[in-house]
């Protein structure tokens, strides 16, 4: 098949007006052109979906030049087409006008006209083509930016709920379904850094795998970064648990850092089952969800902590107030 680029298919039945237009004006002006005797060939050449123009006599033997635009309709064929007639048959030309017809050449042709006519309808089907290209761009942008905005509602109200918290495991569930939510993802982890080490407990986990008792060992942080390290995440079997582990599992993948006081104590790690890559958007929606849960665990540590050391003085004054006095 010739290449979509300026491609023009000729119908045509009379050697004199194909040596003139397709051999010596068409050909030589380096318009890519493909040459069939018949309505019914064209029909079948257009269907392939590759030519800009076409260019068909009026009068055929067989189906005519008319014939063949109405075909081009009832079929949906929206490529252009340029007809030929003589003069004098003025009639005919109107009628392929209302049929569709996009411009016409007078018989016998002219190089002059031809080059004129051919370029007017290449660059109409061209400025035709980039506005559609603009307007499902357009269309795209609006869909894409309604989802953004509505990500960002959802996280804000996420938001909201997270804050209220005050149990850790209910917070990891929550910061997991937000993140699932907004990303659009598959399934979900929440792993949180064991004692400052380069384990990762799995703390929290949606639609993958049950096995509570699983660990992630990343490389030491210095040498990859976090998006280098964590490009998929593939469970395997395992005697005693499932260890999650890092692979290539050709799987979307994104990943955001849970930091406390700008060091990192977790990882949001989210992955699709289709090959749809996440967006930036998505990746930028996750890393706020991140941010919501960075604050919320930094504090609901910090607050169990200090409940933690109000309830240690509370038994210490106790347990000194019912001792024995000490005598000598």
């Amino acid at each position: 098949m010739p290449p979509r680029n300026n491609c023009i298919l000729l119908v045509e039945q009379d050697q004199k007006i194909i040596d003139l237009l397709y051999r010596q004006i068409l050909k030589s002006l380096g318009y890519q052109v493909e040459l069939v005797g018949s309505v019914a060939e064209a029909i079948r050449e257009a269907s392939s979906d590759v030519y800009d123009v076409v260019i068909t006599n009026l009068d055929l033997s067989g189906l005519s030049g008319n014939d063949l635009l109405v075909a081009f309709t009832a079929q949906n064929i929206r490529i252009p087409v340029i007809v030929l007639a003589k003069k004098g048959v003025e009639h005919n030309v109107i009628k392929a006008f209302r049929l569709g017809a996009a411009d016409y050449l007078n018989l016998p042709v002219r190089e002059t006209e031809v080059v004129a006519v051919v370029e007017r309808v290449l660059n109409q089907i061209h400025a035709q083509r980039e506005r559609e290209r603009l307007i499902n761009e357009l269309k795209q942008t609006n869909v894409e930016l309604q989802q953004y905005v509505n990500g960002l509602v959802t996280t804000l109200m996420i938001g909201k709920s997270i804050t209220s918290i005050n149990d850790l495991d209910g917070l990891y569930e929550i910061i997991l379904e937000a993140a699932i939510s907004v990303t659009d993802a598959d399934r979900g982890w929440i792993l949180m850094r064991k004692d400052r080490g380069k384990k990762f407990l799995v703390t929290a986990h949606q639609n993958t795998y049950n096995n509570s008792i699983a660990q992630i060992q990343i490389l030491e942080e210095g040498n990859h970064s976090l998006e280098d390290i964590i490009e998929a995440i593939q469970p395997i079997e395992d005697e005693e648990y499932r260890n999650i582990r890092l692979s290539k599992s050709g799987k979307p993948t994104i990943v955001a850092s849970i930091l406390s006081h700008k060091m990192l104590i977790g990882l949001l790690v989210m992955m699709r089952s289709d090959p749809n890559p996440f967006s930036s958007n998505e990746q930028t929606l996750l890393e706020a969800i991140a941010n919501y849960a960075s604050l919320s665990i930094t504090k609901l540590r910090l607050f169990q902590a200090v409940r933690g050391q109000v309830r240690g003085n509370k038994i210490g004054r106790t347990t000194t107030k019912d001792a024995d006095p000490v005598t000598d």
